[in-house]
């Protein structure tokens, strides 16, 4: 068979030659004819299928066997070392940090002979630890009208630091303050005239050393709390210790102990916090004593979701005075962003009892009389509504009303007129309703202009009392700074107070009876104006120039303040 197909195989290779030598020939045969051809017919190639032999043919085998297969996995620990090559961390390239100094001192000298001073000296930037010393003394001897000797005295230290301990900072501070004050609210020509029927102060002994008020203060400042950061979900806390004496010329004192906590921690979805304080006040002075405690709980929990927040609480005291006893209230809080985070509505309602001490009382008014009595006032219920928001990347603005219907126990100043203290201050307590109106808007430019207005309308309705004595309805300040390439500060503030109503006394002259009536004290504009120049880096000078329309004003009936005053001085960084 091998054979037959090689003859076949030889044949077929001479044809295939003598083909090849016809068909040049054949293509010449016929030259100058026409070369164009007529189809007939629609053209339809078609490629004949070739049927090739193979050079190595087979015969497939029907015949399949299939062998049935079988395995078992067999489970073995292998074991496997992982190391993570450590990764340097990255270094990020841009400004370096500001240069930070330890010291700054500022001193100067104003009219009414007064003498100014205030030095700074702190730790630098660290990581583990912060610490720092201050002090500051203002005083004045310069006379103001007619009244009394009305110089006066402020001096405070301050040492405070911060310890960061891994997961926990401790800070710590110890405050000193000696502030005088002096008695001057009364006519020196009627109080120094020997006519005793138009002088109320005769056999009052109304010199320098007699009229003069001191107060000392010492507090201790302690607290620890978590590094966590603000969005962290950790649980979060800090604890707050704080001891005070705090004593005047008169033998009255008050020795104050608090400790307070502050824990937040998330469930599930669910923010919640503890809120919890316990006050001890001990109070004595050359006619009686005193003592009070107070608990205070306030657990909350807050509901959040991307448009809206609720806040939700129960606000709890318990104190050892037998007329407040237990007393709690629940409080709500709702915050709708009405337009994505630039306004938000604001509304709920929450309760305080508020106590307030002989510190607090003669921080605000020093020219109480020193025999004063500590109070704790009560509000059950406050309805609040606000609205905050951005008008755009540089202004902002902040406003809120509120009423209160009913504060227990609150109090007001008057003036003494008790025998031997015409020239000093008291309170008086009444039940009161109150209702508020709050406003402030912000503009800043980078850091070279800011601008602040604020306004506050407190309006007190008293139950017995005629007016909310001494206590302006309507108060507004107007701020600006100004910043010049670094090298010049200018500030500017204006405050204003409508006008506000003292307590007087007279006798009816036909019944004998004697009748209060409300009296006003006008309302004043401030206006104070102050510059700073940086001649270096370190070295600047300032001008102060307060009360630059010589307003005479009383604050208190009796108790004028300064008029038109200056004060310049100079300033270092080291």
């Amino acid at each position: 068979m091998k054979q037959h197909l090689r003859k076949e195989t030889v044949t077929m290779n001479k044809f295939l030659t003598i083909l090849m030598a016809i068909l040049p020939a054949l293509a010449f045969a016929q030259p100058g004819k026409n070369n164009d051809v007529v189809v007939t017919g629609g053209y339809s190639p078609k490629l004949v299928d070739a049927n090739k032999i193979a050079e190595q043919p087979s015969i497939p085998d029907t015949a399949v066997s299939r062998f049935p297969i079988s395995y078992e996995l067999n489970s073995r620990k292998v074991n496997t070392v992982f190391e993570v090559d450590p990764i340097k961390a990255a270094n990020v390239k841009g400004e370096p940090l500001t240069k930070l100094y330890r010291g700054y001192v500022k001193g100067g000298f104003g009219s009414y002979s007064m003498p100014y001073g205030e030095v700074f000296y702190n730790s630098i930037r660290s990581k583990k630890s912060n610490a720092g010393v201050h002090y500051k003394h203002l005083s004045s001897s310069g006379q103001i009208g007619d009244v009394g000797y009305s110089g006066f005295s402020h001096n405070e230290l301050n040492l405070f630091g911060k310890s960061y301990i891994k997961k926990t900072t401790l800070s710590g501070g110890i405050d000193y303050r000696r502030n005088v004050v002096h008695y001057y609210g009364f006519d020196k020509n009627i109080a120094y005239s020997q006519d005793s029927m138009d002088n109320p102060f005769l056999g009052y002994d109304l010199e320098r050393a007699s009229i003069k008020q001191r107060y000392q203060l010492v507090n201790l400042d302690a607290s620890f709390s978590d590094n966590y950061p603000v969005d962290s979900h950790a649980t979060k806390y800090k604890v707050d210790l704080n001891y005070y004496n705090y004593a005047d010329h008169y033998q009255a004192q008050e020795n104050a102990f608090r400790i307070a906590g502050d824990v937040s921690f998330y469930y599930k979805t669910y923010d919640f916090n503890i809120k919890g304080g316990f006050d001890v006040y001990k109070n004595q002075n050359a006619v009686w004593s005193d003592n009070m405690n107070i608990f205070n709980l306030r657990p909350q929990i807050t509901f959040s979701q991307p448009k809206w927040r609720l806040k939700a609480a129960l606000n709890l005291y318990a104190t050892s005075d037998s007329l407040n006893g237990f007393k709690f209230a629940p409080e709500v809080d709702f915050d709708l962003h009405l337009y994505e985070n630039i306004l938000i509505l604001n509304v709920g309602t929450d309760s305080r009892l508020q106590r307030y001490s002989y510190r607090s009382l003669t921080e605000r008014n020093p020219w109480l009389v020193s025999d004063i009595l500590p109070l704790n006032t009560w509000s059950p219920f406050r309805l609040y509504a606000g609205l905050r928001g951005s008008v755009s990347s540089k202004m902002a603005f902040n406003v809120r009303t509120s009423y209160t219907p009913s504060i227990d126990n609150q109090f007001f100043y008057v003036n003494d007129t008790s025998a031997g203290n015409l020239n000093k201050m008291t309170m008086v307590t009444d039940n009161a309703s109150l209702f508020e109106v709050n406003g402030e808007i912000t503009w800043q430019m980078h850091e070279k202009i800011r601008l602040i207005a604020k306004a506050d309308f407190v309006g007190y309705t008293p139950d017995k009392e005629l007016k909310a004595w001494h206590v302006p309805t309507l108060r507004m300040s107007y701020g600006g700074k100004y910043n010049l390439r670094d090298k010049i500060w200018i500030n500017a503030a204006v405050l204003t107070f409508n006008k506000q109503f003292y307590r007087e006394f007279f006798t009816d002259n036909i019944t004998g009876e004697v009748k209060t009536i409300a009296k006003e004290l006008k309302g004043i504009v401030d206006f104070n104006l102050g510059a700073e120049y940086r001649y270096t880096k370190l070295l600047g000078m300032f001008l102060q120039l307060n009360n630059i329309f010589n307003v005479r004003y009383e604050r208190y009936k009796f108790y004028p303040t300064q008029r038109f005053n200056v004060m310049a001085g100079v300033s270092y960084t080291f």
